[in-house]
């Protein structure tokens, strides 16, 4: 190996084992616990993704008209009688659309409920 190339060589290695002895020092608590709690949130943050994209699968094998009974009832908070009005059915026609979304949610959401 040439010379120049030697030196460049054992630069970098100096630089390397520098870089490496400072990993190894040892982390103060705060450290740890700060690194603990980075790492619970990234597990926490791939859980809820995972929820939502279940949730989502789950919603979208609803029929039209219970995804849009689910959508005014509980996040739009409207009442049966004027979900019925806006959808031009009954309130018993709501009722049953919600009952039924609710029991096929619960059995798509079966195993994280």
């Amino acid at each position: 190996m040439p010379k120049q190339y030697k030196e460049i060589f054992r630069g970098k290695t100096a630089r390397t084992l520098e870089l490496l002895r400072e990993e190894q020092e040892p982390k103060t608590p705060l450290e740890i616990l700060i690194e603990e709690e980075e790492n619970e949130f990234d597990v926490t943050q791939k859980k809820h993704e995972h929820l939502a994209k279940v949730v989502r699968k789950a919603l979208k094998s609803l029929t039209p008209k219970q995804r849009q009974c689910i959508k005014l009832y509980f996040i739009k908070n409207k009442k049966q009688k004027e979900i019925g009005k806006i959808l031009g059915i009954s309130q018993q026609a709501v009722s049953e659309y919600l009952n039924c979304a609710k029991n096929n949610l619960k059995k798509s959401l079966k195993g994280y409920l």
